[in-house]
């Protein structure tokens, strides 16, 4: 017979319980529990003999052999494969050589919890919930966490950023005549902030894989980054975003969550590319300031 469990995260880990399990259970030479089984029923024999002979009663000896059948044949000798399944990861395992019952009775537990869990959140969340079956423990908190590890990765572009802040955000912060330092702080959208506001006189040395380096201005720069964001958004998606609690989360899946995550704790909607695009322009700032100062 097959059984299937059904966990929320921590898969791999009852994976490697109940392998240690049907490990301990072999009735070969490598188990455990069947020779220590055995010398149960030998010491168990002589000591029902040795009651049969005091008492002068079959009754007794019967009645111990009849348990002895019992539980051995519900509890130890019969075996059944396990499949174990968590949702959040996608992951399925199979376990052969499980004691029956130990199976059997986890599998109702996991099936009774599974149903119960999706009932009661069917009925009792709000639409854009992130519930729990699908997503596991406080999932929306571990994701606003992890989207402010973010940063811009590929090398070209981190370094027409950092320029472009050094020589075209900094001055015109300090300047304090198009933005300030209050308002980098407080805006909800720096770059197009400093996008809109670059200025057609300053410039910065821009490096692309065709051209090693010319000076362009701020408002030139800031349009060639522009179009080259989406592509960072993706690729530093694809490095971050599958970290959330070790869920292998799609592009879709993981903007998906992360702007029903934000609306759910912050109560505000927000586009997930301009919620990257934003911590990953605050870690830029952050990055480019220490360096020019180190």
């Amino acid at each position: 017979m097959e059984h299937v469990i059904t966990t929320y995260g921590g898969g791999e880990l009852f994976v490697l319980v109940f392998n240690g399990i049907a490990a301990l259970f072999k009735t070969n030479h490598t188990g455990l529990v069947m020779p220590l089984i055995r010398i149960g029923l030998m010491v168990g024999s002589v000591y029902m003999l040795i009651i049969m002979l005091v008492r002068s009663s079959l009754e007794e000896g019967l009645k111990w052999l009849l348990w002895v059948i019992i539980a051995t044949n519900l509890l130890f000798l019969p075996k059944t494969t396990v499949f174990i399944h968590d949702p959040l990861t996608n992951m399925r395992a199979k376990v052969d050589h499980v004691p029956f019952a130990l199976g059997a009775f986890a599998s109702l537990v996991s099936q009774v919890g599974r149903g119960i869990t999706e009932q009661m959140e069917s009925v009792f969340t709000l639409p854009d919930y992130m519930p729990y079956h699908q997503t596991g423990t406080v999932f929306a908190s571990s994701l606003m966490s992890q989207i402010g590890q973010f940063r811009i990765v590929d090398p070209e572009f981190k370094g027409n950023m950092e320029r472009f802040i050094n020589q075209c955000v900094v001055y015109d912060a300090m300047i304090g005549h198009k933005y300030t330092l209050a308002d980098l702080q407080n805006t909800p959208d720096i770059w197009t902030l400093v996008r809109t506001q670059a200025s057609p006189v300053l410039g910065f040395l821009y490096k692309s894989t065709h051209n090693p380096g010319a000076v362009v201005t701020c408002r030139e720069g800031a349009t060639s980054l522009e179009a080259l964001w989406r592509d960072e958004i993706d690729r530093a998606t694809a490095i971050y975003g599958i970290r959330v609690q070790n869920q292998n989360l799609t592009r879709a899946a993981f903007f998906t969550n992360l702007q029903n995550g934000y609306q759910l704790m912050t109560g505000i909607a927000e586009n997930a590319s301009n919620l990257l695009k934003q911590e990953m322009m605050i870690n830029a700032i952050e990055e480019a300031s220490n360096n020019k100062l180190s």
